[in-house]
């Protein structure tokens, strides 16, 4: 089953931002959620005060195996990093800098 999505019209030197998702995208979320609940990744009230959003938490499992990947991340990243030459590098953190910045708006 393919997630279905709508994303925005194109502008301009700007990437297309999703919009809405359609009920496969949601069920997926649902079906993520309930994989990381069957192997105590994280826990997930049964009411909520407003709203009809029940917030999660990590398991202390859930954050050890946060943890693990983080440090992963972060070991790729610095095999990346020290690829670069040191006299390109405070360009391209910049230029990375810019272009997140362009997402955010």
């Amino acid at each position: 089953m393919s997630t279905q999505c709508r994303w925005s019209a194109p502008r301009p030197n700007l990437p297309r931002r999703r919009t809405q998702c359609s009920q496969p995208a949601l069920q997926s979320a649902n079906s993520v959620l309930r994989d990381l609940k069957d192997t105590d990744l994280i826990t997930q009230a049964t009411s909520t005060d407003h709203g009809r959003a029940l917030p999660i938490h990590p398991t202390e499992t859930g954050r050890q195996r946060l943890h693990t990947a983080r440090d992963a991340v972060h070991a790729i990243e610095a095999r990346m990093i020290n690829n670069i030459p040191a006299h390109r590098l405070a360009t391209l953190l910049a230029d990375l800098d810019a272009m997140t910045q362009a997402l955010g708006t």
